[in-house]
């Protein structure tokens, strides 16, 4: 299979779909009247198919840290987004709120070692991958004829072809949907967590 074929393969295969994220009591809708009202296309996520719903990622999660606290190992767990993108393509092009790196050659200088814990992260925890219709965009077409976006952002769909290229796919088990920050969510949620 070609790299560039591996997401429309994971989505023909459903092994994955896109499908709108949605928590159960929590609206976005004060927070997207504040922020770019755009932001709204990042609700639309890459879902696996054995995963129902946004609460269903929300109790995997949940039952995860649990089952790893009460065994006292570690749950990596890493978000990937706009800046992690760029880092992964060797360009220090990000969103402006950091810089990745002193230099493109000091990423590829680090790149074999971010590979190499890439693989282990994909073995042992979660990647958060900040996946939805408007950054798997490539050129005006898109990816999909059903995802149209004017800037042609294929950030994400870059990322997942260089994971695929170095052997590390996408999984259930690996892959958590990139849960955008929401107002009160991460105190709700980690205030829940009981491991007796």
């Amino acid at each position: 299979m070609k790299r560039i074929d591996y997401l429309n393969s994971l989505i023909s295969s459903q092994t994955f779909r896109f499908d709108k994220l949605i928590l159960n009591g929590i609206d976005n809708t004060p927070i997207l009247k504040i922020n770019v009202p755009e932001t709204i296309e990042q609700e639309t996520c890459l879902f696996h198919r054995d995963v129902a719903s946004g609460d269903d990622y929300l109790k995997s999660l949940h039952n995860e840290i649990k089952r790893k606290m009460s065994k006292h190992e570690a749950m990596p767990i890493v978000r990937f987004a706009d800046g992690e993108y760029a880092f992964y393509q060797n360009s220090l092009d990000c969103n402006g709120l950091y810089r990745q790196a002193e230099s493109g050659e000091a990423i590829k200088k680090a790149m074999p070692s971010h590979i190499e814990a890439l693989k282990i992260l994909a073995k042992s925890g979660k990647l958060s991958s900040l996946i939805h219709p408007g950054n798997i965009c490539q050129g005006k077409k898109g990816i999909f004829p059903f995802f149209r976006k004017s800037k042609g952002d294929d950030s994400a769909l870059k990322f997942i072809k260089f994971l695929y290229g170095h052997h590390i796919e996408l999984t259930n088990n690996n892959h958590i949907q990139y849960m955008p920050r929401i107002n009160g969510w991460y105190r709700e949620f980690f205030g829940h967590i009981n491991t007796d």
